[in-house]
């Protein structure tokens, strides 16, 4: 589609305004392959160095306190309830699933503080 190809064009020019604009478009960033790679390239990460954690060491300055990372665990928390209607997951899985959005979530913003922030919603 149109959608994705404007996707993948910008995470190849590493296009940011480009990225920002197509994640408030109907449908977002489409897919979760696609979605995977917005977000590796968010944290600057290749699809190998995300397997091994090396990204980790961002999550080190979270300051558990703040009120940007109470709201983001609120928003967590309610989160990934409807991935059990669909998937069928337990609620270990969803537990471990809501840990791993947080710690993305957190590691990106850190990477990126100059340009991002969370806002609820």
């Amino acid at each position: 589609t149109r959608q994705e190809g404007a996707v993948r064009s910008a995470l190849a020019r590493g296009d940011w305004e480009a990225l920002e604009d197509i994640a408030y478009n109907s449908g977002g960033f489409l897919s979760e392959e696609l979605r995977r790679a917005a977000w590796l390239f968010l944290l600057g990460l290749s699809a190998e160095e995300a397997a091994q954690d090396s990204w980790r060491p961002e999550l080190g300055g979270v300051q558990e306190e703040s009120q940007e990372a109470k709201v983001m665990q609120a928003d967590v928390q309610r989160s990934v309830y409807s991935w059990d209607v669909h998937t069928g997951i337990n609620q270990q899985t969803r537990d471990e699933k809501r840990i791993n959005l947080s710690e993305v979530m957190h590691a990106v913003l850190r990477k990126h503080s100059g340009h991002l922030g969370y806002f609820q919603g």
